[in-house]
Parts: C-alpha cells; structure tokens; sequence
C-alpha cells in the first residue's frame, strides 16, 4: 500500500472497517439471523462461486460474472450471514487469467483483496436486509413475491456494488463518482437484470434436486456469461474501429486534429 494515495488508503480502510462493523452490528442486535448452513452447502456453494469469479467478463475497469447469480440464491437459501461467508470462501480461492498471467490471492495485493470483499459484502448484506424485510411483505411461495424479491435485492446490489467502485475510480481517475457511476452502470445493470433471474432457478433448483441440480444448471449460465463475452468483445471491436477512423481522418489536418475526442469529453461532462 505504500505507493497508494493517502486518500485511497483512507477510502480502503474505512470500507474494510465499514464492512466489519456492519457484520458485527447485524449479528448483535438480531438485523440478521445467525443461521449457517452445513459445511458441504458451504463449501459447494463456494466452490461454484469461485468458479464464476474465474470466468469473468472485462469490460473497460469493470469485471463482469455470473457469481451475482450465486450471491441472490445464497442470500434465499441461507440468509445473508451465510452468504457473507460463502463470498469470503469462494472469492478467495478464484483464479483470474488477466494480460496472460493468472491471478490468484497469494499474488494480489492485500488492499485489493479487502476491498473486493467489500464491494461484494456490503451489497450483499444490505440487499440480504432489504429480502427479508420485503419477505414478510410479499412470501416466496407465489410468483409476485418470487419477483418482487428479486428486484429489490437486485436493485439495492446494484446501487450499492456501483457506487462503492465508482467511488474508487473517481479517486484513480479524477474525475467525479457521478461520471463513472454513470458509465458503469449500464453494464452493471444489464449484468444484473440477466443474471437475477438464474439467481433464482438455482435457489429453486437446490430445494428440489440438491447438488446435481445446481451443477445442471450451470451449463446455461455457462452459456449466457459466454454469449455476454461475445457481446462486449463486439462492443470493444466497434469501439476501437470508430476510434482508428476518428484519427485516421483527423490526421489529414494537423488543426483539426484531437477535436472529436475533445467534443466526446466534452459530452461526457
């Protein structure tokens, strides 16, 4: 940490305090129940987590997988405590292949491994709040509370999730939260509103077949983190061509050169 900004050191460590506090905080004062599963629902659950950490999508500073699926149907069949553990488990054991090397938790970085935990705990807790208070509400046994389970979880998440790595690249990038909260959150969302609904096929598919359902159904999750790869990889192709023809063009004329990415700032703003 020692070339980090003393203000990103400050950030970081008020998230991991934050986080630890919160988890404390719920357990003590019964916010959440203190309910954990058996260790083999653990550990599958972990194991299958860590599997989607593995296989992420990267888009721009965002990475993208299906492990949001594996938080919601966490937070359904064990409540949010369980899930925090889960998390913890599975995110420590993902191994990441990034610009050819493979990234694991013995060659990260400490302050990055605290705070990724806690940009996957605090949504996660805090949308596992929001479940069960909506739960008494609206009970899981009919379709209308099956989904307004789903949203609402779904959206406190995506709040949440953005806004705590939206804050950190505004304080790498100097620009403001709003700005990335902004252009992250398409992504985010789209990532979101496809995989809450696999979230809750395997909640359903564990009550009903135990472990071999959910590793059945983990071929069309496959599949969809595999079409969405597609997707961005199109994105990132189209991108780069209207970019090398920007320049091309501009390169005829020395004073008009730099303008279109001048007025894309501009239009950022």
């Amino acid at each position: 940490m020692k070339d980090l900004p003393l203000r990103l050191k400050i950030y970081i460590g008020f998230s991991v305090l934050f986080t630890i506090f919160t988890v404390v905080f719920f357990i003590a004062v019964g916010i959440i129940p203190p309910y954990l599963p058996s260790y083999l629902e653990i550990l599958f659950f972990s194991a299958i987590l860590a599997l989607g950490e593995s296989f992420i999508v990267q888009y721009r500073n965002i990475a993208i997988s299906t492990s949001f699926a594996i938080h919601l149907a966490s937070v359904i069949l064990f409540k949010p405590l369980a899930a925090v553990l889960i998390i913890i488990i599975g995110f420590s054991f993902r191994v990441v292949k990034h610009n050819g090397k493979y990234v694991h938790i013995l060659n990260t970085s400490i302050y990055k491994t605290l705070y990724n935990y806690c940009g996957f705990i605090i949504p996660t807790l805090f949308g596992g709040l929001v479940y069960l208070r909506i739960e008494k509400i609206f009970p899981s046994h009919n379709v209308l509370g099956i989904i307004c389970l789903m949203v609402s979880f779904s959206i406190v998440y995506f709040f949440l999730n953005t806004l705590i790595m939206s804050v950190l690249f505004s304080m790498l990038g100097n620009k403001s939260i709003m700005f990335f909260f902004k252009s992250n959150s398409k992504l985010s969302l789209l990532s979101t509103a496809i995989m809450a609904p696999f979230g809750i096929i395997l909640a359903y598919v564990f009550v009903e077949f135990k472990f071999l359902g959910i590793i059945a159904i983990l071929l069309p999750m496959i599949l969809a983190r595999y079409t969405f790869s597609l997707y961005i990889q199109a994105k990132m192709q189209y991108i780069q061509t209207v970019d090398t023809l920007m320049h091309a063009m501009e390169a005829r004329d020395k004073y008009t050169q730099g303008h279109s990415q001048r007025v894309a700032e501009i239009a950022e703003l």
